[in-house]
């Protein structure tokens, strides 16, 4: 990477700094000899070469955290259009349930408005069908009376039967009693 090239150039530079303040002869980026510089010159080359160096470091460690950024900010993105397609799907299913909602409030208000007068025949029903079981309750209870009553009323003609029977005998024998009387009073006078 560029940050290592950096690193290994500044090495370099210090070595060969080191070499040719040994050496006491200094060679420039072409490879030239030249005479060697003061201490300071030397202080102030390296200095520089190394600000240079630093200067470069920091934009290459600014560019790799805006990179790391970039690539936090297209992933942010990306959720981001993830999370707009679902809530665009939501919507949608939310406005399709909406309207099936107001539709079935709809079909419901039609379905109550046709019962309505069903239910008022079930209530007009119902209550005949109360009226009737009262009735046949009054009915019931009468032909029970008016069944027992008749009962009574045989069991008293099948005590009667045999008076009744016996009542014609004394009758036919009164008959009998009588015709006879008169047989006799007109034996009488024709004799």
């Amino acid at each position: 990477s560029r940050r290592g090239e950096l690193q290994e150039s500044l090495a370099r530079v210090r070595e060969e700094v080191a070499a040719a303040s040994a050496e006491g002869e200094v060679h420039d980026a072409e490879g030239q000899a030249r005479s060697p510089p003061t201490h300071n010159e030397e202080a102030e080359s390296l200095r520089r070469a190394i600000g240079e160096h630093e200067c470069e470091l920091a934009e290459l460690e600014r560019g790799r955290r805006a990179g790391a950024r970039l690539r936090a900010i297209e992933a942010a993105e990306a959720e981001s259009a993830a999370l707009h397609g679902e809530v665009a799907a939501l919507r949608q299913s939310l406005t399709t349930t909406e309207e099936e909602c107001r539709r079935l409030s709809t079909e419901q208000a039609l379905a109550e408005a046709e019962v309505a007068p069903l239910q008022d025949w079930l209530g007009h029903v119902d209550e005949q069908l109360r009226l009737v079981r009262e009735e046949r309750a009054e009915l019931g209870a009468g032909l029970e009376a008016a069944l027992r009553h008749r009962s009574e009323l045989e069991a008293d003609e099948a005590e009667a039967r045999p008076m009744q029977r016996s009542g014609l005998d004394a009758i036919a024998v009164c008959y009998l009693q009588e015709h006879e009387r008169k047989s006799r009073a007109r034996k009488a006078l024709l004799a």
